[in-house]
């Protein structure tokens, strides 16, 4: 007896686990299909003026739990859309897959928590405020009477088949329509469905159910969202825009959800009537930071004073209150207002009620966040982030400047990013950065080399010491004697002796080695034409400067040359010496500044360059300071350059003569849009 009850509680203890074995997983099961959960939860649904337009707008909620992906739209019309559906039980043509297209339009409807209810062709009056379908593949004999059945009791006949001559009766006989009927006034009376005989049209069903649930129709307006959500999203919105004629109407939130395991959830959030109330005039679309502005108008109403507020709510409970009047409207009212503490992005519909809440006029206003960062720097190579409402921005240009410069250049920005290259003076400073008509001030500070600045801040009390030590160990220098060998004595250097037209043709060379057209050269530039000239003759091509200087010292004497500022050129080139030697310094600063611009011309005396963060337009001012065009380039820097202290002090003084076109100057240089400068000095302008 012991050994049977001891064998029977060895049982129990091996199939307890063996039973766990196979319920738990189960039970987790179970409950993992418990977790998956979506739901709609509207907040509001508003008809407002928005941009031009009317908007349909819904702030919701989006519930889930367990949601891989999900979708949602905003389905709006002005006609109120039916969610109670009915089947008309009718024969129907022989060859049309009826069964079919009632299933997967039922089950169409019944993924949205819908069901469509069964009506004979006696009970249609049953069908109250809803869309009853008659799957017949031809025409029912009886449509009108059923068009007027539905009529009455406020439905509407949806009919799936093929529009033809041929009607079936509720014994199931085709037969042809009536000669004294007109199939063209029947089918303008009911909404048709085409559908071919098939022997499958279940897809089509399912497809007409959906389109009915969508709100799918010419004078519908929809606006989706797609998302993966990873919790419960509590502040989403949505816009459908119609024209701005729409007065009232009606909306919906549909969604469809898929959980992780592939399980599918939908349903619909019904909303009721929208009426458009008097649009608010003034700001539609904002920044982050700027303040909204309104006009108002109150129409005459007699009665007791009224108090009226300007209140903003964005529908995540922040509601925004400011009185803008008391007083009698017995004259109506019109004022203006800015709403301050409107600064968090979104969307905030914009009201002006009174004490009583009655709304007087009202629209959507829209708070956009631009956000501009630096998102790396690589050496002289500053990095930008750039989005909208947390989106890339793209296809924009940015314009760029560093704080307190009056230059700046546009960047184009590809997928939120773009890079601006610059060598601020400053270790710390800021970009002033303009996108979408909006300026940024973008602060940064410079990266060191954390060697190269330790061994600056030590290098000199190093260097100090290290003098000091070698002050203090030096030996007592020993004197240093010269040494002269008579016999060796400094042989005189060859002379080369030229043509004066072949020295002249040394400038011709020079030119076309440096790519120039005749633009005046310096002694350096001029002494590789001569030794290129030289070589071609067999002689030696080592000159002097000192040799050169001497050879265009005569040249100048004899009036063959021509020379200003070091610059010289043959005088048969009928050069205006003084522009053109300036037009080459103003060349040899923008070359050393990394501005790009085409070679200057012979007797040219202006000057177009892309420099880096600005474009400039240089001018060489003439003999003649009358002969001075005061107009000057849009979009640049414009520049008068001169090439002596003494002839800009001369030009001040010409500005104060009153002479035509010595007031228009005057008024350019006061404005700054046209500065001055000597052209040795151009580089303090860049």
């Amino acid at each position: 007896m012991q050994r049977k009850k001891f064998a029977a509680l060895l049982f129990l203890l091996l199939l307890i686990p063996l039973l766990a074995y196979f319920l738990l997983p189960q039970k987790q099961a179970q409950q993992q299909e418990k977790i998956f959960f979506a739901a709609v939860r509207p907040r509001s649904f508003q008809l407002i003026s928005y941009g031009g337009q009317s908007a349909f707008f819904a702030a919701f909620a989006f519930e889930n739990s367990g949601v891989s992906s999900a979708n949602v739209t905003l389905s709006c019309s002005q006609e109120q859309p039916t969610n109670g559906f009915c089947v008309l039980e009718h024969p129907y043509a022989t060859g049309f897959d009826a069964a079919g297209f009632r299933r997967g339009f039922e089950e169409g409807l019944r993924s949205f928590g819908l069901e469509a209810k069964k009506v004979p062709t006696s009970g249609i009056q049953n069908c109250v405020g809803a869309t009853i379908l008659a799957p017949t593949g031809v025409l029912p004999l009886e449509t009108e009477g059923l068009i007027s059945g539905a009529q009455q009791s406020g439905s509407k006949l949806l009919f799936a088949g093929e529009v033809s001559d041929f009607t079936i009766d509720s014994l199931g006989q085709v037969r042809r329509l009536p000669q004294n009927k007109s199939m063209q006034e029947i089918l303008q009376q009911m909404e048709v469905s085409p559908s071919s005989l098939n022997s499958n049209l279940y897809p089509a069903g399912y497809s007409l159910a959906l389109s009915k649930i969508y709100a799918s129709a010419p004078s519908s307006f929809h606006a989706s969202i797609q998302f993966t959500p990873s919790s419960s999203s509590q502040n989403l919105t949505l816009i459908a825009y119609a024209p701005q004629n729409i007065s009232s109407g009606y909306c919906r939130l549909i969604y469809e959800a898929v959980s992780v395991g592939n399980n599918r959830s939908a349903g619909i959030s019904q909303g009721s009537r929208l009426i458009k109330p008097p649009s608010l005039s003034g700001s539609q679309k904002i920044f982050a930071g700027e303040v909204p502005y309104y006009s108002v108008w109150v129409e005459p109403a007699a009665g007791s004073r009224l108090a009226l507020y300007a209140t903003a709510g964005d529908f995540a409970g922040t509601i925004v209150r400011q009185k803008i009047f008391e007083g009698s409207i017995r004259s109506g009212w019109l004022g203006g207002l800015e709403l301050a503490n409107v600064s968090r992005a979104g969307y905030y519909v914009v009201s002006i009620e009174d004490q009583f809440s009655r709304t007087y006029a009202k629209s959507l206003l829209r708070v956009q966040d631009l956000q501009v960062k630096i998102s790396s720097i690589d050496g002289a190579a500053y990095h930008f982030s750039a989005t909208l409402d947390g989106e890339p921005i793209d296809s924009q240009l940015a314009t760029v400047s560093i704080e307190g410069s009056n230059s700046s250049m546009q960047y184009p920005v590809t997928f939120g990013t773009f890079t601006v290259a610059a060598r601020p003076s400053s270790q710390e400073s800021a970009f002033i950065v303009e996108l979408s008509g909006v300026k940024k001030r973008v602060a940064f500070s410079q990266q060191r080399n954390p060697f190269l600045y330790y061994l600056l801040q030590f290098a000199a009390p190093l260097l100090l010491a290290a003098l000091l030590i070698f002050m203090i160990v030096r030996r007592k220098p020993k004197r240093k004697y010269g040494l002269r060998i008579p016999d060796f004595s400094q042989q005189p250097e060859p002379e080369i002796e030229l043509p004066s037209q072949d020295f002249l043709r040394a400038f011709e060379i020079a030119n076309a080695h440096f790519g120039y057209i005749r633009l005046p050269l310096d002694c350096s530039e001029l002494a590789v034409g001569l030794r290129r000239l030289c070589t071609s003759k067999g002689a030696l091509s080592q000159l002097s400067r000192q040799g050169i200087e001497d050879a265009l010292l005569q040249m100048q004497k004899s009036g063959r040359i021509v020379g200003h500022c070091g610059f010289y050129a043959p005088s048969s080139w009928n050069l205006q010496i003084e522009e053109a030697a300036n037009m080459r310094i103003l060349s040899n600063v923008l070359v050393q500044k990394g501005c790009i611009f085409p070679t200057p011309l012979q007797n040219s005396n202006q000057i177009f360059a892309s420099c880096p963060f600005e474009r400039v337009h240089i001018r060489v001012c003439p003999q003649n300071f009358s002969s001075l065009n005061p107009k000057h380039a849009a979009g640049a820097k414009n520049i008068l350059a001169f090439d002596s202290d003494a002839r800009l002090r001369s030009f001040h003084l010409w500005l104060k003569s009153g002479a035509p076109n010595a007031a228009r100057l005057s008024l350019l240089i006061k404005n700054k849009k046209l500065f001055l400068c000597i052209s040795s000095g151009l580089e303090e302008f860049l």
